[in-house]
């Protein structure tokens, strides 16, 4: 690819020389849907990559491959070059692009004419800018949720008298998927609310209790408002609130106290945050249900959890004589 076309690749010499596969040709006269050619201008050549990386030129050139500023961009690259008309300036051809652009929603990022555009290029590509010719080059990006649209447009001539080309590259960016891990914020409604969506439940662990009166210690409090929270924020929610202790010696007395604890949880939840009592449902099991915690959860919990299970919403009760 060749520097001059605004939009450098930079591909090894050995991925360069690979040959594109033909284009229809009716494709090959086409100009990109985003860029229209400028009145009859003639495509001397086209072609299109589904993923390429290019070095864009964003400041005053002034040497092999080296810029004051640059942005390298991937993404479905469509290079179009165009002949001048003979009867229309680099001045003329310029200004209309850059209108075009404007009127797309680009904002024009970078902008050069003539000498001020520097000398350079890629000697590799047997390309180079040079300061004499007559000269417009600019940079648009189009932002996009699903990617930047990056248009490189660049008009040349040797002189007034000389039609010369222009040369349009469109760069459809295409990010690199990644997926985000999730953070464990039990503090946070969105996010049991997303794991009550994923997998019907979720096991918090910032919960404790007072081992004499089975309420919810105070350091609880930041996870039982995220529970009213959510609760207050889907209406159709309902839940059962269990409670897991990890003492297997006498696993019958862990099953009154943690059905003890439930029912001060949902007390709790009911009194303080104004949790209505028809959402909520208390129980506990003891340690009859271990399980190891998750990867993230405090050390030393053991099995010790609170599980929110997400259960059905009510349904509405008929009364006598009412119709469907």
């Amino acid at each position: 690819m060749r520097f001059g076309h605004g939009c450098r690749s930079i591909l090894s010499l050995q991925a360069l020389a690979l040959v594109l596969a033909a284009d229809s040709p009716a494709a090959a006269r086409e100009d990109h849907p985003l860029v229209k050619r400028f009145p009859e201008a003639r495509v001397v050549k086209r072609s299109v990559r589904d993923l390429e990386s290019y070095w864009v030129p964003l400041g005053k050139l002034f040497g092999d491959g080296q810029a004051a500023k640059f942005q390298v961009v991937e993404g479905k690259w469509t290079h179009v070059t165009y002949s001048n008309p003979a009867k229309s300036s680099v001045i003329e051809i310029g200004r209309r692009y850059d209108q075009q652009l404007r009127d797309a929603g680009f904002e024009i990022v970078y902008d050069c004419r003539d000498g001020e555009c520097g000398q350079g290029g890629r000697k590799t590509n047997g390309d180079w800018w040079d300061p004499n010719f007559q000269r417009r080059y600019l940079v648009g990006r189009l932002a996009r949720e699903r990617g930047d649209v990056w248009a490189c447009i660049h008009v040349q001539a040797k002189g007034p008298n000389t039609p010369g080309q222009h040369d349009i590259d469109v760069i459809e960016a295409k990010p690199e998927p990644r997926e985000l891990p999730v953070v464990r914020d039990e503090t946070d409604p969105a996010w049991i609310e997303k794991q009550l969506n994923d997998n019907g439940h979720v096991a918090l662990y910032g919960i404790g209790f007072d081992p004499k009166r089975s309420t919810p210690l105070p350091g609880s409090e930041s996870t039982l408002k995220a529970v009213a929270q959510l609760l207050t924020g889907n209406p159709q929610r309902r839940l059962m609130v269990v409670v897991h202790t990890d003492d297997l010696n006498n696993w019958k007395a862990g099953v009154q106290s943690s059905r003890r604890q439930a029912t001060a949880l949902v007390s709790a939840l009911v009194k303080a945050h104004r949790v209505p009592a028809a959402r909520l449902v208390g129980d506990g099991v003891g340690p009859l249900a271990p399980t190891t915690p998750a990867a993230d959860a405090p050390k030393g919990v053991g099995s010790r959890r609170v599980e929110i299970v997400a259960l059905a919403p009510a349904q509405p009760t008929l009364r006598a004589g009412s119709q469907d």
